[in-house]
């Protein structure tokens, strides 16, 4: 059996309410372990519960905040080093692993808050992300070799889903000495790698990269099934929305999953409302 696992923030409110009833409409029974990761998560809980009233019997879910799983596993002085000196998406990069510690299944499907469930899904059927060439985070790749001496030629994409071994991720962690031993290794490798000299944007150490490669170097997992033919990922178009694509794609009877890049200046909030709508067509038997 398999956790979903979720880390979201403030930001994404309006794409993670539109997870959340696709997953109660899709998803086969499972327990999702939900993480907001923002400077004030109660506010997050409030507007959760403002209109999350109900859920199936055989759908569980749970709510930890980001800064209670940092208090059971990191030195005060770290985190305030991850609220102070990162980004969100740095500290989300590090709670995607680090929630390893509350997951009580042997796998976890790590998803963001992108993702969406179009048509009936197990996450417990759901394959591994195929590998392609490192052609990004190579921070990442660099710091892999020099912790594990191997340069992969090929590595698992970083989008989600992205299926976990929970063992695993806590073996990898623990080869720091500590989770908080970890957390000092990121912080550092984040604050070091820039994406230019001109740039005060770090560059991100990328969390499915540094599993992959650990794998990989530890000849772990070799034997995983790895495709995605049942997902959209458009993701990666990072400055244009294929509206007529993304609509045809979502008509496909085999598609389960569907990722849009929601960002603002990417797609237009008419847009984003009328793939919304789509998506609830199917799941009301309309299209």
């Amino acid at each position: 059996m398999r956790t979903l696992v979720t880390v979201t923030c403030d930001r994404d409110r309006w794409t993670f309410k539109r997870q959340f009833k696709s997953a109660l409409k899709c998803l086969t029974p499972c327990h999702w372990i939900i993480v907001p990761n923002n400077n004030d998560d109660t506010k997050w809980t409030e507007w959760f519960n403002s209109w999350q009233h109900s859920v199936p019997t055989n759908f569980t879910y749970e709510i930890i905040s980001a800064k209670d799983i940092f208090r059971k596993n990191l030195k005060k002085e770290n985190i305030d080093l991850l609220y102070k000196r990162l980004y969100g998406y740095n500290r989300q990069s590090v709670l995607k692993l680090v929630v390893a510690d509350h997951v009580k299944t042997n796998e976890y499907v790590s998803i963001d808050s992108k993702i969406w469930f179009v048509r009936p899904t197990d996450i417990n059927k759901i394959a591994q992300q195929d590998r392609d060439e490192c052609t990004m985070d190579i921070p990442t790749v660099d710091e892999g070799e020099r912790l594990w001496k191997l340069r992969p030629k090929l590595i698992s994409n970083q989008i989600t889903p992205h299926v976990m071994d929970t063992k695993i991720v806590s073996e990898m962690l623990n080869s720091f000495g500590s989770i908080n031993n970890y957390c000092e290794f990121f912080i550092n490798g984040v604050t070091n790698n820039k994406w230019s000299e001109d740039d005060n944007k770090m560059q991100n150490l990328a969390e499915f990269y540094i599993y992959d490669i650990y794998c990989q170097a530890h000849n772990l997992l070799t034997d995983v099934k790895r495709e995605n033919p049942w997902i959209h990922n458009s993701q990666g178009h990072f400055n244009r929305f294929n509206k007529q694509a993304v609509l045809e794609k979502i008509k496909h009877k085999d598609l389960q999953i569907l990722s849009v890049w929601w960002h603002k200046g990417v797609i237009s909030e008419e847009d984003k409302e009328t793939v919304w709508q789509n998506v609830q067509n199917v799941h009301d038997g309309i299209a």
